[in-house]
C-alpha cells in the first residue's frame, strides 16, 4: 500500500509499486497502481515465481462496513490492472482490464 484509501484509518488503502536499491533498507515509491478507488485495497500478495501479467494480486472491500469485494492482479510495471468478474457464468472467465489502469508516471 502506498497511501490511505477511501476508508482512512481502516485496513488497506491504495496500491503502489515500491522499489529498493539496498536490499530493503530503504524504499522508494515508483508510482501508484490504483487511484480514486471506491473501496480500500488490501492483502496484496506476490505469487510464487510470478510471470507477467500475473505479478501481484489483492482484494478490495469497505473496511468500515459489509461490502462487495473484487479480486485484482497486476503486471510487474503496475501499468495494467485486471479485475476478476464478480459473477462467473462459465468455468473459465476472462479477466477485465481496468481502463484506465492508473498508469505509473
Amino acid at each position: 500500500m502506498f497511501q490511505p484509501g477511501p476508508q482512512p484509518y481502516y485496513t488497506g488503502g491504495e496500491v503502489g509499486i515500491w522499489t529498493s536499491e539496498d536490499n530493503g533498507n530503504t524504499w522508494s515509491l515508483k508510482g501508484p497502481v490504483t487511484q480514486n478507488s471506491p473501496r480500500n485495497h488490501s492483502y496484496l500478495r506476490r505469487p510464487h515465481n510470478p510471470e507477467d501479467p500475473f505479478f501481484g494480486m489483492w482484494a478490495d472491500g469497505n473496511s468500515k462496513e459489509f461490502s462487495i469485494s473484487h479480486i485484482y492482479f497486476t503486471n510487474s510495471n503496475g501499468d495494467k490492472v485486471y479485475m476478476l468478474p464478480y459473477t462467473m457464468e462459465e468455468e473459465f472467465e476472462k479477466p477485465i482490464l481496468m481502463d484506465p489502469p492508473s498508469p505509473l508516471k
